[in-house]
Parts: C-alpha cells; structure tokens; sequence
C-alpha cells in the first residue's frame, strides 16, 4: 500500500512518517528523531525530528519533493522516484519535509492520503525551533544551504543573479559575522525569488537580531483550505489530521490498516514527550513575539 503523507511548509508530516516507519514493514525510513541537529543552544529550540540527509534513499526523496512543482492540475506521482524499491515495503510511505504542491488543485498519487492540517502558529513552531536558528558555522554550510536551497526550487533565473550578484556579497558577511543563522539566509534566498517574480533584483541581507521581521513574515504563510477543498472534490481517500495527531494516533492506525503494536506506541509517547519539552521552550524563549 502507498501512503502520502501531505503538508502545507512545515507541520507534523515527518513527524508520522517517522513514527510509522518504526516498524520493519513500514518505510523508507527518511528521518531521524532528536539528533545533534535537535540540541537546544543560544536561540535554537532544537528539532525533534528532522530530515536525514544521509539516510539510503534521501536522494530519491529530494527528487520526489521537486515533482510537487508540477504546475498542471491532474495527479502527481511524487513516488515515481522510489518505484524499484517501493516493493521492500508492505506499507510505503511517502511525505514532505520542504516543497508545496505548486497548483492547489493537483491530487496525489496514492492508495491513502494524510493531510496534515496545521495551524498557522504550529507551522511556525516548527519553522523556528528547527531551521531558524541554526547557526551557519562555517563557509561551506552558507554554500551547502544555498545549493540546496536552488536544487528544491530548480529556478535557473534566481541562480544566475544570485551567483552572478549575492553569493560572494553574503560570504562576506559570513566572514564579517553579520550572516549568523539559516533564516537570514533563508529569508534572503525568498526575497530574491519574490523581487525576481516583479521583475526587480534588489535584497538585503536581514539583521541577525531582527526578529519581529522573522515572526512577522512566517506568521503570513498561507492555509490549507485550497489543498482540502481539492482533495473534498475528488475521488482520493484521504483523513486529515491536526495539530495534536500524536494524542489520537489510534485514528491513523484504524485508516491505513497498520497494526497497533507496543513499538508504535512506544515511539508515540517518546515523540510526544519531546515535543512538549520543545513547545516549552520555544514558549517561554518567544513570547514577546507569539
């Protein structure tokens, strides 16, 4: 059975696939859980579950994200990548860490489908305790970041001005100590494809401690109504979950035909507990801004 596991930016969709994937039978296996990458420092709440770079089919998955930009309305087989390894599993599972569906009426490929329909505040509570606040340590993480970064939006325009105008200006500001964290970069990375798209090619790099801009701007992220709207009028089978999916994890199981199982309850207590120390400390360390 192919699962998809949909959400709008960042939500709890790698969350469950991880989770799920905890039994043999179930996977790929594309995430980990409360990593170095998760350790809380400075103003880093820490991830509790991230994507897995090195994991064995972490290329196959970067090249499915990409296929959610397929503009024309119709199906889109975002597991086609995965097609001569899908049959290891009994149970595939397929989900989204990055990348939008870029046309709100497309449907995807799948046996069974679970969208994930968080709220705007938890979407960005996930954006700032996991990616935000990561601070760019070195030369080749702003290198890293920034390919990666173009390789998920695949726009040749933005790579030719970028590197033709902005690469060398925001390593120097790495050097100078005024590039410190993933969203000044991120935000930089946006704000060129946003002025590329009016026709204009102006960015400046936002102050490190310029954090009402960063709460400010994430709070604006779009819904989900037009992704529900589309799935309500098709033939898909889907469900759709919130923001407190871990509390009623039994639905999930009950949905996709999974069995329940002491590891899979396991696992769902280990998740909760972590998020409920993270949301914590993202609460008490933000709240001037939420």
């Amino acid at each position: 059975m192919d699962i998809s596991i949909y959400q709008n930016n960042t939500g709890s969709a790698p969350a469950i696939h991880w989770w799920l994937s905890q039994e043999i039978n179930i996977g790929p296996q594309l995430y980990d859980f409360n990593t170095g990458y998760g350790r809380p420092t400075g103003h880093h709440v820490g991830a509790i579950v991230i994507e897995n770079e090195e994991a064995e089919h972490s290329k196959l998955h970067t090249e499915s994200l990409a296929i959610l930009d397929k503009s024309l309305p119709g199906i889109v087989d975002v597991m086609s990548p995965f097609k001569h390894v899908k049959d290891q599993f009994d149970f595939f599972l397929w989900s989204n860490y990055t990348n939008n569906l870029s046309n709100p009426d497309n449907i995807i490929k799948a046996d069974k489908t679970i969208l994930v329909d968080n709220s705007l505040e938890e979407q960005l509570f996930f954006y700032i305790s996991q990616y935000a606040f990561v601070r760019l340590e070195f030369l080749d993480d702003v290198e890293q970041q920034t390919q990666s970064w173009a390789n998920e939006h695949n726009t040749s325009d933005w790579k030719e001005v970028w590197y033709g105008k902005y690469h060398d200006e925001f390593l120097q500001a790495f050097k100078d100590k005024k590039l410190k964290y993933m969203w000044q970069l991120n935000f930089a990375h946006h704000d060129l494809m946003d002025q590329l798209s009016k026709g204009k090619e102006d960015i400046k790099l936002v102050d490190a401690d310029d954090h009402d801009r960063l709460f400010e701007v994430k709070k604006q992220e779009e819904d989900f109504s037009d992704t529900l709207f589309a799935y309500a009028n098709s033939e898909a089978d889907y469900m759709v979950v919130g923001d407190d999916w871990f509390e009623d994890y039994e639905s999930i199981l009950d949905y996709t035909g999974i069995m329940q199982s002491f590891r899979l309850k396991k696992y769902v207590i280990d998740y909760t507990r972590l998020y409920q120390r993270r949301k914590k400390l993202y609460t008490d360390k933000f709240s001037k801004y939420l």
